[in-house]
C-alpha cells in the first residue's frame, strides 16, 4: 500500500510537470506568433512613407491578426480638441464610423488618459455611455484605446472592439503598444518625408521664377547695353569722319575704350546669365555635327593669337592631324573653348606662353571608350587644391593681389562647367609652378 501511494504521488507529480511544460510550451508558442505577427505588421509599415497607407496596413493587420471585431484609428487635432476616424477595419458588427469627428470634451474619461500617454482597456455594457457613443457600438464589448504619441506628442489613436464580455490578454495589449510605436515612428517619417517633398517642390517653383526673372531682366538689359556699344562705336567713327585725333586726345581716347571695354563686359554678362539660365531650363536638346579636331580648334583660336600677340604674349598649338572625328555640339565646345582661352589671356603676363594641345585618351574597363583630351596652359597664377575644386562655383572668383585688374564676377567658368555636363564630358583644374592647367575630356560622339 505505501508503495501504491508513493507511485501515485510520483504520477501526479509527474502529471503536474508534463502540464506546466505543455503550458511553457503553448506560451512559448504564444509569444514566438506574437513576435512574428509585430514584426510583419512592422516591416509593413516602415516600408511606406504614405502615412494613410501607414494607418490602414496598422488597423488591418491588428484587426485580423487579433481576430476582433473592428480596429480604427483617429487622428488628433490637439488645437481644436478633436479626434478624427481616420482609417478602420470592421470585421463583426460595429458600424463603421470612418470620417466621424470626435470632441474630446464630450468623454474626458477616455481622452484624459489617452493624451497623458496611457491605454484605456476594459469592458463596458449599454448602460455606461463612457464608450459607447465614441464609437456608435451597441451591445457590451471590450474595448482596447492605445496612444499614438510622437516626440512626446499624442498625435492619434488606436482602438479595438471585441462584443462580448472577453477582454484582451496581456500578450496582445503588448502587441498594441508594440504598433503604437511603429506607426508613430512610420508617421514622423512619413511626413518628414512630406515636408522635404514640399520644400523640393516649393524651391523647384522659385527656381524657375528665378530663371524668368534673370532671363526677363538680362533681356530688358542686353538691348540698351548693347546700343551703348553701337553708339560709342559711331561716336569714335564721327570723331575720325571730323577729323578730330585721338592720338592727340589721350582724355578722350581714354574715355572712349573705358566705355567699349565696359560695355562689352557687360554684354558678355549678360550672355552668360542667358545661358546659365537655358541650360538648367534643360529644354533644349544638343545640335550634333561631325568635326576635325585638328582644323576646328585651330579656326576657333584664330581671333586669340591676334589678341595674344597685342598683349605681348605666345600662343602655342599642339593639335595632332591623325585625331578621330569629334561628334558634339560646336556651339557648345566653342563657347567652352572661348571661355578658357579669354580667362588664359586674362591671367597670363606679357611675355608668358599659353599651350592649347589635344590627344586621344584611354580610360581604364570598363569606361574603355576612347576620349577626346583637351587642355589649356597658361603661367602667371598659382592656386591651392581647394581653389582649383572651387574654380568653378558660381560667383567665384579667384583672390587676385592686384584689386579691379581682373574683371568679372565668376559667372564664366561656372558656364563652362554647365556646358562641359552637358555635353557628357569632365573639366578639372589643376596647378603647379605659377601654371594653371584646364583639362577637358570629350566623349567622341556626344549624345542627348
Amino acid at each position: 500500500m505505501p508503495g501504491s501511494m508513493s507511485l501515485a504521488i510520483y504520477l501526479n507529480i509527474l502529471d503536474e510537470v508534463l502540464r506546466q511544460f505543455k503550458y511553457s510550451q503553448d506560451e512559448l508558442q504564444r509569444a514566438y506568433g506574437f513576435g512574428n505577427r509585430l514584426q510583419s505588421i512592422a516591416d509593413k509599415v516602415r516600408d511606406s512613407l504614405d502615412e494613410s497607407q501607414i494607418l490602414q496596413t496598422a488597423v488591418q493587420e491588428l484587426a485580423i491578426g487579433l481576430g476582433v471585431d473592428s480596429c480604427d484609428t483617429g487622428i488628433y487635432d490637439l488645437q481644436h480638441g478633436t479626434s478624427t476616424v481616420a482609417y478602420e477595419y470592421v470585421a463583426g458588427q460595429v458600424l463603421p464610423v470612418q470620417g466621424l469627428v470626435v470632441s474630446m470634451l464630450d468623454y474626458p474619461e477616455v481622452y484624459s488618459q489617452l493624451l497623458q500617454g496611457q491605454y484605456v482597456h476594459g469592458c463596458w455594457y449599454p448602460l455606461d455611455q463612457k464608450i459607447h457613443n465614441v464609437r456608435r457600438i451597441s451591445g457590451h464589448f471590450a474595448a482596447l484605446v492605445h496612444p499614438i504619441i510622437d516626440n512626446q506628442q499624442v498625435i492619434g489613436d488606436l482602438w479595438l472592439y471585441r462584443v462580448g464580455a472577453e477582454g484582451f490578454e496581456s500578450e496582445e495589449i503588448w502587441l498594441v503598444q508594440q504598433v503604437a510605436t511603429q506607426c508613430a515612428i512610420a508617421i514622423r517619417q512619413a511626413r518628414l518625408y512630406q515636408a522635404a517633398q514640399a520644400q523640393v517642390t516649393e524651391l523647384a517653383r522659385l527656381n524657375r521664377l528665378k530663371d524668368d526673372f534673370l532671363t526677363t531682366i538680362s533681356h530688358e538689359l542686353r538691348t540698351p547695353i548693347a546700343t551703348i556699344a553701337t553708339a560709342v562705336q559711331m561716336l569714335e567713327l564721327e570723331l575720325q569722319r571730323i577729323g578730330v585725333e585721338l592720338a592727340a586726345n589721350p582724355g578722350l581716347q581714354f574715355y572712349l575704350t573705358v566705355l567699349q571695354q565696359e560695355s562689352q563686359q557687360e554684354i558678355i554678362l549678360i550672355d552668360n546669365l542667358l545661358a546659365l539660365t537655358r541650360i538648367e531650363s534643360e529644354t533644349e536638346p544638343l545640335v550634333l555635327t561631325t568635326i576635325d579636331p585638328h582644323i576646328w580648334v585651330a579656326d576657333v583660336l584664330e581671333p586669340f593669337a591676334d589678341y595674344a600677340n597685342s598683349q605681348k604674349q605666345q600662343l602655342e598649338l599642339d593639335i595632332p592631324t591623325d585625331l578621330p572625328p569629334l561628334t558634339t555640339d560646336v556651339a557648345d565646345l566653342e563657347r567652352i573653348l572661348t571661355e578658357l582661352l579669354t580667362n588664359a589671356c586674362k591671367y597670363t603676363l606679357a611675355g608668358g606662353t599659353i599651350t592649347v594641345s589635344a590627344a586621344l585618351w584611354n580610360p581604364s574597363p570598363p569606361n574603355s571608350a576612347p576620349m577626346l583630351d583637351l587642355t589649356i596652359c597658361n603661367p602667371g597664377i598659382s592656386l591651392s587644391a581647394d581653389e582649383c575644386e572651387r574654380i568653378f562655383d558660381q560667383f567665384y572668383r579667384v583672390p587676385s593681389s592686384a584689386p579691379g585688374k581682373h574683371q568679372g564676377i565668376g559667372l564664366g567658368l561656372a558656364l563652362v562647367k554647365k556646358l562641359t555636363t552637358r555635353l557628357g564630358a569632365t573639366i578639372e583644374a589643376k596647378s603647379s609652378a605659377d601654371h594653371l592647367v584646364f583639362r577637358l575630356r570629350l566623349p567622341l560622339t556626344a549624345s542627348n
